[in-house]
Formats: structure tokens, C-alpha cells, sequence
């Protein structure tokens, strides 16, 4: 087995990287199994209700190619949680392992793709226009968020700040 992660912060575009890893049905089914918003829907339609130990053996059979190859994705703002749960179903002698460690005891032959964006004002601003409307991702190029999002210098500066430090988290990981 192989797996990856694609650790990203915020309209990166690191949703489109994922569609494209999936389609190729070589590089596993990477997404946000693992992102608290996300999480319901996955458990739903994984079949998994409240344990998080069958909940991640499910992910990982979803995530998996035929190849063997597992994918998934991570924001920053969500990996030490996800540490977390994961030293809660690790067994004993595996609870003191570092993150690094801890992530390659869960997943085989671990490799990382760091998605980051050069131009950090235009990803605060697409940052800022998400939060706002609620709209993430254009399936269809087609739909339009239902409420406009308006222009507020704070709001773009405060999510170029964290952007800006989830990066350096990473960066420092």
C-alpha cells in the first residue's frame, strides 16, 4: 500500500486536485473524510454513526484505488484534531508517538503534497467571498451563490492572517 495526503489550507485548490486524483481511479479517492463539516455526510453515506474507530476503517476502504493507493486531504485547521482522534484508536503503545510517527503507523508508505497559493491577497479574497456566501466549490460553473458577498477589508485581512499562519504551521510540520 502507498498513501498520501494532500495537506492545504482554504481555496488553494486543492478540491480540484482531488476530482482529478479520483478520476484517474490509480491515485486513490482523496477528500475530506476527515473535516468536521464533511464528516456527516460521509458517515451517511459510509453506512457509520457515532464510532470513530469503524468510521476510519470505512474511510480508508473508500479512499483506497484498486492499486492500493489511499489519498486524503487535510486543512490545517483540522490536522491536530485529527491527531488527536487518531491517538484515540491507536493502541497503547502507540499513544506517545509524535504526529509524524503516528500518521505513517496509520497509513503505509506516507507521502505529503503540500498545496499552497503564491498570491495570498487573491486567496483571502476567495477565502472571504466562501465564508460569505457559503459557496465552496462550482460543480457545474453554472450556479451562483444565493447572497452577495460584500467588500470588507477586515474580514480579508483577518483570513490572510490565517492563512498565513496554517501555511507556517504547516511549514512547520
Amino acid at each position: 500500500e502507498k498513501s498520501y495526503v494532500i495537506c492545504s489550507t482554504p481555496r488553494t485548490g486543492s478540491t480540484l486536485l482531488c476530482n482529478i486524483l479520483r478520476g484517474t481511479n490509480l491515485a486513490g479517492r482523496p477528500n475530506e473524510y476527515f473535516t468536521p463539516s464533511e464528516e456527516p455526510r460521509f458517515r451517511e453515506k459510509l453506512g457509520v454513526t457515532d464510532d470513530f474507530r469503524e468510521y476510519f476503517d470505512r474511510v480508508i476502504a473508500e479512499a483506497t484505488s484498486p492499486n492500493r493507493v489511499v489519498g486524503f486531504k487535510i486543512m490545517m485547521g483540522q490536522f491536530y484534531d485529527f491527531i488527536e482522534r487518531l491517538r484515540g484508536i491507536a493502541a497503547t503503545e502507540y499513544q506517545t508517538l509524535n504526529e509524524y510517527e503516528l500518521l505513517n503507523h496509520f497509513f503505509p508508505d506516507l507521502r505529503y503534497i503540500w498545496m499552497t497559493r503564491r498570491n495570498k491577497v487573491r486567496q483571502a479574497v476567495s477565502f472571504s467571498r466562501a465564508v460569505q456566501t457559503r459557496h465552496w466549490v462550482h460543480p457545474d460553473g453554472r450556479k451562483r451563490p444565493q447572497k452577495e458577498p460584500q467588500y470588507r477589508f477586515s474580514g480579508i485581512d483577518l483570513l490572510m492572517q490565517r492563512v498565513t499562519i496554517y501555511e507556517a504551521k504547516w511549514q512547520e510540520y
